[in-house]
């Protein structure tokens, strides 16, 4: 779960640099890098979009919740398993394979 003040801290951390637009391309590009195949669909969704304010809107949102989850959850897969993993243990007892 991502909580108020991460999302919070996020927000604050992108209005803080000079420019709005250069931190989300910023993150775009980290995205990119690290989840082709995400941003790619992310990149369409928003490019369906038929106004340019929902556009933004959507594109602001969305790398929001990005960069919420890469301050609450780190960066790379290894750290998500790390994270993630009690939980999928305790699943995995539940589930018969």
């Amino acid at each position: 779960m991502i909580d108020e003040s991460t999302v919070a801290s996020v927000i604050k951390d992108l209005l803080r640099g000079d420019s709005l637009r250069q931190e989300l391309d910023a993150t775009f590009r980290r995205l990119e890098l690290r989840h082709p195949a995400l941003s790619e669909l992310i990149a369409g969704e928003v490019a369906e979009i038929d106004s340019a304010t929902g556009q933004a809107l959507g594109y602001f949102l969305f790398l929001t919740v990005y960069r919420a989850f890469e301050q609450r959850f780190g960066t790379s897969p290894s750290q998500y398993r790390e994270r993630f993993r009690p939980a999928l243990n305790r699943r995995s007892k539940r589930v018969p394979v």
